[in-house]
């Protein structure tokens, strides 16, 4: 986070922004207060959560739901969200959303049920196919979050017997996919790290037949720009030390373009697309909740 000082945002502005500094400060304060031993007359149940939550809150780096909640308001300056384009402040997003609505009356806002019970239709199909389109990919599938789409897919692609090859500095969502994969082997290589990679994915092909035969598949795991840095993949360099050594197509990318939409490529279509390396990419995950200033992932 980026500290502005009184001279950097005028009078009024410092003056507005250190209230709301003393407000976050109170409500973090308060958050940190131990609560278990007010407890003591409570069923089990919570004097057990709040013991747990004490060797939280008796931890500096914690923050309560009052203090992550409070968004930033228009008298400070934002260097911190996701709202990259300031899309979401400015209110462009909500003026296209309701002429959208407008040119369709009978709109429905929910989806009644899972898309394989009663959730699809025509409409959501169409948008699909015009990301699709857009990404000059064959399908896109849109998620109820970014977090979500990768999490999911990397979970759900690989089969039992194939092996997920990830960048050690990849999103938590992505680990949390692994945790749900049937993938036999997970193996990681150094951030932004050709020969690393090509360490690893030469010691798959030469330990186990299958992926020499092509039998069994690698799904490697990277991000576009990586979320806590800020730096670039090499994908180029990646995606040829994978064709190399695995000319039969069964090592392919799934790459996380979360922090290169809308700010990477001639139309903010992120990096592969900027690359011309779209037929390279088996999978690739697009955030709404961006740069984009809406929610959701694709």
């Amino acid at each position: 986070m980026h500290a502005l000082n009184g001279n950097e945002l005028g009078p009024q502005r410092a003056k507005t922004s250190s209230g709301y500094a003393e407000c976050m400060l109170t409500k973090w304060l308060k958050d940190h207060k131990p609560r278990a031993a007010a407890m003591k007359d409570q069923p089990a149940f919570y004097r057990n959560l709040e013991q747990a939550m004490d060797i939280s809150r008796a931890d500096p780096s914690f923050h309560g739901f009052h203090v992550a909640k409070p968004r930033w308001d228009d008298s400070v300056l934002d260097f911190t969200s996701s709202d990259f384009l300031s899309f979401s402040r400015s209110g462009r997003i909500r003026e296209v959303f309701f002429e959208e609505l407008g040119r369709h009356e009978n709109f429905r806002l929910s989806a009644s049920g899972s898309r394989v019970q009663y959730g699809n239709y025509d409409y959501l199909i169409q948008v699909e196919q015009e990301i699709a389109d857009f990404h000059g990919a064959e399908a896109a599938y849109i998620a109820h979050s970014g977090f979500m789409a990768n999490a999911g897919t990397v979970a759900a692609v690989p089969l039992p017997g194939d092996a997920i090859v990830y960048d050690d500095a990849v999103h938590a969502s992505t680990h949390e996919g692994m945790k749900l994969s049937l993938a036999s082997h997970q193996l990681s290589f150094r951030h932004n790290d050709a020969d690393s990679l090509r360490e690893v994915l030469s010691s798959l092909k030469g330990s186990h037949t299958a992926f020499a035969s092509g039998s069994s598949s690698i799904l490697i795991a990277v991000e576009s720009v990586y979320s806590m840095d800020g730096d670039i993949c090499p994908l180029n360099e990646l995606v040829q030390v994978a064709k190399e050594l695995f000319p039969l197509g069964n090592a392919q990318f799934i790459i996380d373009e979360a922090h290169s939409g809308g700010v990477i490529g001639p139309r903010g279509a992120g990096l592969v697309n900027m690359l011309g390396l779209e037929k390279e990419m088996a999978i690739r995950i697009h955030m709404c909740s961006k740069a984009l200033g809406s929610t959701g992932g694709k």
